[in-house]
This record gives C-alpha cells, structure tokens and sequence, in this order.
C-alpha cells in the first residue's frame, strides 16, 4: 500500500511539472490548438483590423467606452460573459444599437481547460442564448479565457465548427502611461490584426485613456477599423 501511494505521489508530481513546463505554456500559445481552428490574425492586404475588447459589459464603465468609440465613429468587437450580461441585458442592448459586433467569452469566464465537455458546451450555449436575446444576428465568434485552450474546449470548438479566435496585438501593462500604451499597439498591428484590449473594470484606466489614442494612431497609419466578422470575411 505505501508503494502505491508513493506511485500516485510520484505521478501527481511528474503530471504537475508536465502542466508547468509544457502544458500550461502550451494552453496560451497565441498561434497553436491541439486541433481545430485557431485565429489570431487573418492574412489580408487590406490595411484594415479588428479592435476587441474581453469581459463586461460593466455598469460602470460599459457607457464611457461606448461613448469614446462614438466620438471617434469606430467599429469594435465585445468578448462579453454571460453571468454579466445576465446581469445587464441592457448594456449589451446598448452595444448593440451602437452597431457594434457582440461575441462569446463563455459565461463564467473559468479557465476551460480540463472541463468536461458537457461543461464547455453549456457556457458556450447559455452565453450566445444571452448575447441572441441581446439582439446580434451576425456569426457569434468565441474567446477562451485567459486564451488557454487545452483538450476538451478544442474538441468541443471543432465539433460546432467554432474557430477559437485569440490576437495578435495586445495591450501593454497598466503601468505603462496611455501615450505608451497607444504607441505599442500601433506600432505592433499590421494588415489584419485582431488587438486585444480590456476597458471593462475599474483596473483598467490607463486602457480606457489609450482607447483614442489606439484609434487615431491607428487611423494616422492607414488602417480602419472593422468587426471582427467583417474581418473574418476578408480571409482567403
């Protein structure tokens, strides 16, 4: 009996430095899945990209996003959870309205890695049940949180003929100043870029600051700004 435990303690270990070393590297890799399909950018020479935003729609700050993205007459994409938007199905109405493209950042926003795919297939169902009531039509894209992918959420993606979209350009750290936040992520993005930014919550203020300036460096070098389905439709 003190062998096999020493066995299954052995394991454990060796399966915990697998996850370290390999595994959980592996689940946030931008560009690679175990299987199905994976987009981080879409090969274009049109000088266009897609802006997204993950989480929310958060009542506190849901309203000031959306009234940056007016001034600057920009189209973006919503990442939204379902538990938030059950909360505030106005919200995600309002982001609607503003002719903004609504996708799904399941509803829990847990790490589905090892879930089971029944687990999986409910968060993706409720939230697009949430976001389809919200009052989007168009394709409903999918973001895994944190972006890690491992096993049964690929399955599950492959087996609805669902890409798992991620990105290509993300926004620094907090720390950075929105001048220098706003700099990187033009300097960064090219043809077809899908850049990553979260505005939703109070930690993220520098972000919401570098919002403009995101837009009209990125309009200053050429490229226009689109939704995510409408940049999808541009691949070969």
């Amino acid at each position: 009996m003190k062998r096999f435990f020493a066995v299954c303690a052995a394991l454990a270990v060796l399966f915990v430095a697998l996850y370290a070393v390999v595994l959980h590297p592996l689940s946030k890799d931008e560009t690679y899945q175990v299987f199905g399909t994976l987009i981080s950018r879409v090969e274009t020479q049109d000088r266009v990209v897609a802006l997204t935003f993950d989480d929310g729609p958060s009542p506190r700050h849901t309203g000031t996003v959306l009234e940056i993205l007016a001034e600057q007459n920009a189209t973006v994409t919503f990442f939204l959870t379902g538990h938030e938007v059950e909360r505030r199905p106005d919200l995600a109405r309002e982001i609607v309205e503003a002719a903004h493209d609504l996708a799904n950042h399941p509803f829990s926003h847990n790490r589905l890695i090892l879930k089971r795919p029944s687990t999986i297939r409910w968060e993706l169902d409720a939230t697009d049940a949430l976001l389809r009531n919200a009052g989007f039509e168009d394709d409903l894209q999918f973001r895994a949180p944190y972006g890690q992918k491992l096993f049964s959420l690929p399955w599950v993606l492959d087996q609805q003929d669902r890409p798992n979209i991620m990105w290509d350009v993300e926004a620094g750290s907090e720390d950075l100043t929105p001048e220098e936040m706003a700099e990187a992520i033009v300097e960064a993005a090219g043809p077809g870029s899908i850049i990553l930014m979260h505005v939703m919550y109070d930690s993220r203020e520098t972000s919401r600051a570098a919002l403009p300036l995101v837009i009209q460096g990125l309009r200053a070098k050429g490229f226009e700004l689109i939704g995510l389905n409408d940049l999808l439709a541009r691949a070969p």
